[in-house]
């Protein structure tokens, strides 16, 4: 059996003495050199399964820490100790003692039932009663469980694995043999022991105080509080005592790791974490000669195994524990390090904290004190400085030259490390000022649920759609942000380029929040054929004061209602500022804005063509009422003009007369008249308008200038992007710990429905075609019994769509999904409501209506939660109220199929490996939760992988081996896996090593290449293609045309035959095919198509492939070079989207079938006798290509062609273009006839157009 070994490349092995079989236990490890004070007994060697850690070197020789690696039993499932039994009893709500309830568990999985059981009695020894309240019954319950545990009788901690007595973990069993083997240094141990929880640390040290006999010369101290790092006194107190010995073993706490404490003799990870920052902490704590750095890893835990590799070793920067061993007093490395930012804190410990913190409203997360110093080291070139007498460090933070942001520095501090964090901290908090933090970097729990498959967010379900309705996700930015005060304002700047040109420009606005937003990539906002690219810029933030806050709270107001024409109202504000932004803002038009939403034109100046620059005309003197953009102002014409729409009216004053009611003239006859344009929300340039006059004596100018009206017509749209980026961050923090590409992860979770720039169906083929590998080696690798058709079924319980529903149920993923296109009228700005007005208040008063009111709501401002919305717009009439009150609920719903939310988490995982590679593909799928386990990277497949050995192989014939080498361009490592690759199972006593599960295989590996060769087509195109590459008879011709068959090994006479008749016929078909293609003036089509191959010829192409992979160790270097010696010179050839069909018309339609298009049309033109015949390709009243050619079959073929082109050039044409999916769609036999009387009506020389009939949603002609 070969078993497959992994070794972390660059790694640097340890001292070439040590000798150790790796799949002993540590104990029995031995050394060929021994380690100076060490028992080497108790030590493993440098590696656990083949994994070799790298030994922290500074440039000073002498100092070395010399890691290790001790393997302890994975520990079973504990049942509750006997004392926690009796406690539920009394307490089964965990109501009293809450705290002890969890540091027992706790210390029931560190340390085991003992440590369990001791938690409770320091707990009651600690406990006073306050109180003398017999009615209270959690009083009564606490006083219950104190008599029950002072009466208790403690058991002593057993270490006796074999004994029944055993109440300890194997890895505690494992700690107290490292620190027994440390006993050889007598006086000079100094020992740190590095914990998660401070309860375990307390427990610990009271074990080990009892251990008398087995460690005398342990005096152990608990390092579990925050005293440590604020009181000098304490602090200088430890140091001396652990430097004298009266303290010779430290238990220290993962937060309280960067004190700085004297070097140790031997520093033991006890729990392993996922920060580099950490491991250098570590390194640098045992930088003294014979020093020794232990982590502590259990067997066969493929998730240590992963930190190890990514966390400590060769992945961190040995410059970096000069940086820790420097107190942050020298130049920050280039490279990075690797944070998750975990605290490593419970979330009840978070909640508890009272301090200040920095506020994440993206997704809730919180920035302490003593998590800053991760974030100042993910800086560079950081520098920190210590100033002060006796008692005071201050602590300086130096950025390099050209940053708004030069130096910070910290309040003084009676210790280093306090300086250190409290430099760190205000460091993190100016970046926070200046809008420049990184919310990623602000650590934020990943949402778990204990109740599989439980979706909050589903509503209701329609049995017969097989849809079902869910919550659509709001971003809790909004709701976060709530909570914070309006001290200061935090401004993003949105520019909006311009579509129209210079004539009509988008002058820039500012959206103020009370949080920064986070960083938002530019965005495109389509209008009918054209877009533009709307820009953001943040800025720091600014203090206003109240009246200036007011005012700008006003004039939110303002622009909300008018461009939305209803009557919102915010008692909430949620906008901010940037930089000098008070000098930038145009306060008196603010002003003016918040007095009036319409002025009148002055009788002096109506001939004074700046008085009706970038302006917005009203046609009534009302605040919500149709506007108008000025044209330009038209002396040549006036009120005593002839209308040219109304050729019976006499002029324009009379028009005004007869239909104006209540006119009563004019005061001025001769003013000029304003041309005007109607100002939409959405602009359409597609349709040509006559031109519109206005007399400016029966109009208003609207307080907002058009300019500014423009790019605020625009914002319930700007607003909806940026929630859209904001729900992506949130799934991205929540589950993928912002591993994918937000631009892909924003793809990813679009529906084609939403008709969005981008949507998943690409992501998705991607997604798929990963899922399939991945899940085909995974079954492969766990199952090697299975046969073939076992591990297809095998397969199927990872990649089934009904189990990537379930999975996206688990995690809430369909609430993050965007189903449904924008609905412009039912935009509402977040926090806001909608005001009750009556008819008479609307068409009437000129004043800003009081945002105090409370009239009908549509959202709850607190929760953005749906409430009751019946009156919320009373300015319609009862039955119009009626068809319109479940609009609001139509906004934050949606109906979603099964099948959509499988497609979402196939194109999120898609989107992880286009963002990471299969690494960060296979987090993803965890993350998703699919039935995957025992493993944790890609190259625990390497590690866990059996294949047969050469002995239970049959021998290749001489000169196979390099003639297949040489055909596919790659060498074997393991040259009887070839022999599998090619074996059949007729040949006799290898049924069991034939090639079929190496077929299985590298099936999938084919799919998977076919995506990155034409990533750049249609989602469409790439289907068919697919298809037509992994087909068997593809795979067969392959197979015959570079001479693979000749090698297969078999023993059925019968089978030799069907392959050489099939070869043979084949290049028949191959030589015809390329002399008509030679005629046509084509590429060689796919010649295989009308001949069955014998099955055997396309598996054993696959079967290579898969046997290329697992020689290879599982990666795909063999893998690519066969494909770019046989399979891609072939595919370009034979297999592109012009060569699909002899008829690319047929391709053309098959594509748009797939789009789910239903208006394109393929039309002809006769130019003449002697001109020849003109198609078009349109599609969406859009000419995609044109061709003119002698005959209309010729011209259809080469206008069709183009078309494939065009479409392959601009993948995103049919997205942007085409919203029939949303529309009946024709069936597939429709299709067909289309499909048939299209080619019929070329040849013929008729028109073919595609109509909808929309009485019965079918197209005709």
């Amino acid at each position: 059996m070969l078993r497959i070994w992994e070794e972390t490349s660059g790694a640097r092995y340890p001292d070439p003495n040590l000798k150790c079989d790796m799949n002993q236990d540590t104990r029995s490890c031995e050394a060929g050199g021994d380690w100076p004070g060490l028992n080497n007994s108790a030590l493993a060697p440098l590696a656990t399964d083949g994994v070799v850690l790298n030994r922290a070197m500074l440039q000073d020789p002498s100092l070395t820490s010399k890691p290790a690696v001790i393997l302890y039993d994975a520990l079973l499932a504990n049942a509750e100790s006997k004392l926690m039994e009796a406690l539920h009893e009394i307490d089964p709500e965990e109501s009293s003692f809450t705290n002890t309830f969890r540091a027992s568990r706790y210390a029931l999985a560190e340390v085991g039932l003992c440590a369990s059981d001791l938690v409770w009695r320091r707990a009651i020894r600690e406990y006073a009663a306050n109180r003398n309240d017999d009615d209270d019954p959690v009083f009564e319950i606490a006083n219950k469980i104190r008599d029950l545990v002072k009466n208790w009788v403690f058991a002593m901690p057993n270490l006796n694995l074999s004994s029944r007595g055993f109440n300890v973990t194997p890895k505690f069993v494992q700690l107290i043999h490292v620190l027994k083997s440390c006993g050889t240094y007598g006086d000079k141990f100094r020992g740190i022991v590095l914990v998660q929880r401070s309860e375990v640390a307390t427990i610990m040290v009271d074990i080990i105080r009892t251990m008398i006999d087995e460690l005398a010369f342990v005096r152990p101290r608990a390092l579990a509080s925050e005293l440590f790092v604020t009181d000098g006194h304490q602090q200088r107190e430890l140091l001396d005592n652990f430097a004298s010995g009266k303290y010779n073993l430290l238990i220290l706490i993962k937060t309280l790791e960067d004190i700085d404490l004297p070097r140790a003799n031997v520093f033991i990870r006890y729990n392993l974490f996922e920060s580099q920052l950490s491991y250098a902490f570590a390194c640098a704590h045992t930088m003294v000669p014979d020093g020794h750095l232990i982590h502590m890893v259990e067997k066969g835990n493929d998730l240590h195994r992963r930190i190890l590799q990514e966390y400590s070793g060769p992945a961190v920067d040995d410059r970096w524990i000069e940086v820790v061993l420097q107190g942050g007093n020298s130049p920050v490395p280039s490279c990075p390090l690797k944070e998750t930012g975990d605290p490593y804190r419970s979330d009840e410990e978070t909640a508890s904290r009272p301090e200040i913190s920095i506020g994440d409203s993206v997704n809730g997360g919180r920035l302490f004190e003593d998590d800053a110093l991760l974030h100042y080291n993910s800086y560079l070139f950081i520098l920190c400085l210590f100033m002060g007498g006796v008692q005071q460090f201050v602590c300086t933070v130096t950025l390099p030259p050209g940053l708004p942001l030069q130096t910070i520095q910290g309040p003084p501090c009676r210790t280093p490390v306090h300086a250190r964090r409290a430099g760190a901290y205000r460091f993190c908090l100016r970046l926070f000022e200046f809008s420049g933090l990184d919310y990623r970097l602000i650590y934020t729990p990943g949402r778990s649920d204990d109740n599989a498959y439980a979706n909050p967010s589903l509503l209701k379900s329609d049995l017969v759609s097989g849809n079902s309705c869910y919550m659509r996700k709001r971003p809790d930015f909004w709701v976060n942000s709530l909570r914070i005060s309006e001290e200061r304002l935090f401004p993003v700047v949105i520019s909006v380029g311009n579509p129209e040109g210079p004539s009509e420009p988008y002058a820039p606005i500012v959206i103020l929040t009370r949080q920064p937003l986070p960083h938002l990539e530019p965005f495109k906002l389509f209008f009918y054929g054209v877009f533009a690219t709307v820009k953001n810029a943040r800025g720091p933030a600014l203090i206003l004061d109240g009246e200036r806050l007011n005012d700008l709270h006003s004039y939110t107001l303002r622009i909300c209602r008018t461009i939305a024409n209803k009557a919102f109202e915010s008692k909430d504000f949620s906008c901010s500022n940037t930089t000098n932004l008070q000098d930038a803002i145009d306060w008196q038009a603010v002003a003016r804005a918040n007095s009036n939403y319409v002025m009148r034109f002055s009788s002096d100046n109506l001939r004074d063509p700046s008085e009706f620059e970038d302006a917005v005309i009203q046609d009534r003197l009302v605040e919500f009422t149709r506007r108008c953009y000025v044209v330009r102002l038209r002396p040549d014409l006036s009120p005593m003009s002839k209308p040219s729409d109304s050729p019976n009216m006499l002029n324009i004053l009379e028009y005004c007369r007869a239909r104006r009611k209540g006119f009563q003239g004019l005061q001025d006859n001769n003013q000029p008249l304003i041309e005007v344009s109607k100002a939409t929300a959405v602009l359409n340039q597609t349709n040509k308008t006559s031109p519109k006059y206005l007399i400016p004596e029966l109009c208003g100018k609207c307080t907002i200038p058009a300019s500014i009206y423009r790019t605020a017509l625009l914002l319930p749209s700007i607003t909806r992007r940026i929630d859209d980026f904001l729900i992506v961050k949130e799934l991205n923090a929540q589950f993928f710990a912002n591993m994918i590409l937000e631009q892909h992860l924003l793809s990813a979770v679009f529906a084609p429905s939403a008709t969005f720039e981008t949507d998943y169906e690409r992501l998705e083929l991607l997604g798929d075609s990963f899922l399939k590998y991945f899940s085909s080696v995974y079954v492969f690798v766990f199952n090697p019994a299975l046969s073939e058709g076992a591990l297809h079924k095998a397969r199927q319980h990872i990649i089934s769509n009904k189990v990537l529903t379930q999975c996206g149920l688990s995690i809430g993923l369909p609430s993050y999904i965007q189903g449904k296109t924008f609905s412009y009228k039912l935009w509402q700005p977040p926090n806001f409501t909608v005001h009750d007005v009556s008819l008479q208040h609307l068409g009437r008063s000129n004043d800003l209506m009081s945002s105090s009111g409370n009239g009908g709501m549509a959202i709850d401002t607190q929760t953005q939660a749906p409430v009751n919305d019946t009156n919320a717009s009373t300015i319609h009439s009862t039955s119009q109220s009626k068809t319109k009150h479940k609009a609001p609920d139509d906004n934050i719903t949606q109906w979603l199929g099964d099948k959509t939310i499988a497609d979402v988490a196939e194109a999120i995982i898609g989107a992880a490996y286009l963002s990471g590679g299969r690494n960060v593909a296979l987090r993803a799928i965890k993350a998703l939760r699919l039935p995957v386990a025992d493993v944790e990277q890609w190259e625990d497949f390497r590690r866990k992988a059996l294949a047969p050995p050469s002995n239970v192989t049959p021998r290749l014939r001489g000169g196979t081996l390099s003639a297949v080498e040489e055909i596919i361009g790659a060498s074997f490592k393991y040259p009887h896996l070839l022999s599998q690759a090619l074996t059949h199972g007729s040949i006799h006593g290898y049924e069991n090593t034939c090639y079929e599960r190496l077929e299985f295989l590298g099936d999938c590996m084919v799919v998977r290449h076919v995506f990155n060769r034409d990533d750049h087509m249609s989602p469409g195109a790439m289907t068919l293609l697919k298809s037509a590459m992994v087909s068997n008879s593809a795979l067969a011709a392959v197979c015959v045309r570079t001479g693979l068959h000749a090698y297969l090994l078999y023993e059925s006479y019968a089978l030799g035959n069907s392959i050489q008749s099939y070869a043979e016929q084949l290049e028949t078909k191959r030589q015809e095919e390329h002399h008509k293609a030679v005629r046509d003036g084509r590429s060689p089509g796919q010649y295989w198509l009308d001949m069955e191959p014998p099955k055997i010829l396309s598996d054993v192409v696959e079967s290579i492939i898969g046997a290329l992979y697992i020689s290879d160790g599982f990666t795909s270097d063999g893998v690519e070079s066969m494909f770019k010696k046989i399979l891609e010179p072939f595919y370009d050839q034979h297999v592109t989207v012009k060569t699909l069909s002899h008829h690319p018309t047929k391709i053309l339609f098959e594509i748009m079938q797939t789009q789910g298009c239903q208006q394109f049309s393929i039309e002809k033109e006769k130019l003449g006798e002697t001109h020849g015949t003109r198609c078009d390709v349109i599609v969406h009243d859009i000419i995609l290509a044109s061709a003119t050619e002698s005959t209309g079959y010729i011209a259809g073929r080469m206008a069709s062609t183009a078309a494939l082109d065009a479409l392959e050039g601009d993948p995103s044409f049919m997205a942007h273009n085409c919203s029939c999916r949303n529309r009946t769609q024709m069936g597939k036999k429709d299709y067909k006839n289309r499909l048939e009387r299209m080619l019929a009506d070329l040849e013929e020389g008729q028109n073919v157009t595609t109509e909808v009939d929309h009485n019965d949603g079918i197209e005709v002609d």
